[in-house]
């Protein structure tokens, strides 16, 4: 009887002597939520909780998931390595999906002010670079300067230069498109936009007068304007008419289909768009206008419609074909 007094008294100073070394270790210990004190080879360190309480307070975390108590919340963010926060008490709330709006592109164009300054800078590299020219003679004039360039550009040596050629010759001269425009896409449109200035006959092409008037000195472009119910609008501005996205560009609209369908909510009609140059228009260029006076006639409506998109579809076609065209010659871009 004495052995065993003697024994569960040894046993209970071993549990005791245990337990005051595991608060000892766990003693200056402070775990962060989440984490509690466990004891290791009589090292304390901390480690997730096995266990949460069934206290039910829920919480909407960080994560977008609902715990049913800060505890819970706190060991899912130990267990799972991530960083997770108290979003707000309560479940959390479901979120409503919003309607995506219609996304836009801005079309391809060439703005007045890019085509005004990639001509100042073709007539400015040409002068830097006039003494290089096979064909230069010490002492010739600024017009036989110019006879120079044009029968260089004239590939075909039909005394006339077409947009493509012009865009050949003046491959060597700096252009810089803007941010989010295609930089070949847009040289060949500003190319189009200054031979359609010089053009004074509207045959899509200019002869050797026309291209000396283009390089003439103090020779400036039309500054055109985009016509919308009866308002004039700047080079640059933009509209959004029956879903389409519309920018100004030299006095024309050019419009671009939302990449988001929308509902299709008309605000203005298409036969409303005119341009008009700062100056009076003679009635050759009134006829070539991208929509002119006859689309007012509203007996016509249906038809002008369909006109207008075969004429966009082809101007935008030509201008894929220029361009590939640019691309295919590329061998033929050092004749100056």
């Amino acid at each position: 009887m004495r052995t065993l007094i003697v024994c569960l008294a040894a046993v209970s100073a071993v549990t005791a002597f245990e337990i005051n070394n595991r608060r000892d270790a766990c003693s200056n210990i402070v775990c962060r939520a989440g984490r509690e004190c466990v004891l290791s080879n009589g090292i304390g360190r901390c480690e997730c909780v096995s266990t949460c309480s069934d206290n039910f307070a829920p919480v909407c975390g960080t994560d977008g998931n609902s715990y049913d108590n800060h505890c819970l919340l706190h060991r899912h963010a130990c267990l799972s390595e991530s960083k997770i926060g108290i979003e707000h008490k309560g479940f959390c709330k479901t979120k409503k999906k919003t309607k995506e709006a219609a996304k836009y592109v801005d079309p391809a164009v060439c703005y007045g002010s890019q085509r005004d300054a990639l001509l100042l800078i073709i007539g400015k590299h040409w002068q830097k670079t006039l003494a290089t020219q096979p064909w230069h003679v010490s002492g010739m004039t600024y017009r036989e300067s110019l006879w120079g360039r044009f029968y260089t550009c004239d590939e075909d040596r039909d005394k006339f230069l077409e947009s493509d050629e012009l865009l050949n010759c003046t491959s060597d001269v700096l252009f810089f498109a803007r941010p989010g425009q295609e930089q070949e896409l847009t040289r060949a449109l500003c190319i189009d936009a200054i031979v359609d200035a010089a053009d004074n006959n509207r045959d899509w092409r200019l002869d050797f007068e026309e291209f000396t008037t283009m390089l003439s000195p103090g020779w400036h472009p039309p500054q055109k304007l985009c016509s919308l119910e009866g308002k004039e609008y700047h080079d640059a501005h933009k509209v959004v008419v029956d879903g389409q996205t519309c920018v100004c560009a030299v006095g024309s609209w050019v419009c671009t289909n939302p990449v988001i369908e929308t509902n299709n909510k008309k605000v203005f009609k298409e036969n409303d768009f005119d341009s008009y140059d700062d100056n009076t228009l003679d009635n050759d260029i009134a006829e070539d206008d991208y929509y002119d006076d006859e689309y007012n006639d509203e007996d016509n409506d249906d038809d002008d419609d369909d006109d207008d998109e075969e004429y966009l579809d082809k101007l935008f076609d030509e201008v894929l074909e220029k361009l590939e065209k640019h691309k295919r010659e590329r061998n033929h871009h050092n004749h100056l």
